[in-house]
């Protein structure tokens, strides 16, 4: 969490100034991203990738925007957004197309936006090609 210090100031009846301070912890409004997807693809084929989502106090993140990215070398990069259900859940099946020039791997970028904070949390991984 990030500490937050806060001040209050202010005169009183007497003119005197007044001060008091709390400190309180801000929880960190990112969410936490886990995801699922093989670990290869030989194309063509199809492939479910799982974004779970979760708030700083590991509880499922329903609504959060979930954008899908999936490319690499020569090739068009695929794009899909979902919202995550109430269990915090956001499934993209995508069809990896075979290419004229093969690559060794695919790269795979999530980014997930609370819907209460629009804090952003980011993942790049990697699903190797066969």
């Amino acid at each position: 969490g990030v500490k937050n210090h806060i001040v209050a100031t202010s005169v009183d009846q007497a003119g005197q100034l007044q001060e008091a301070s709390v400190n309180g912890w801000r929880i960190d409004g990112r969410p936490n991203v886990t995801l699922k997807f093989p670990e290869s693809v030989a194309p063509p084929d199809e492939i479910r990738i799982v974004a779970q989502v979760t708030d700083a106090l590991n509880k499922p993140m329903a609504d959060a925007e979930v954008h899908f990215n999936l490319g690499g070398p020569n090739r068009t990069t695929l794009s899909e957004t979902r919202e995550t259900n109430d269990k915090g859940r956001a499934v993209w099946v995508v069809e990896v197309v075979g290419s004229t020039s093969p690559a060794d791997s695919l790269e795979l970028g999530v980014v997930v936006i609370s819907p209460t904070t629009g804090d952003k949390k980011s993942l790049v991984r990697n699903i190797a090609l066969r």
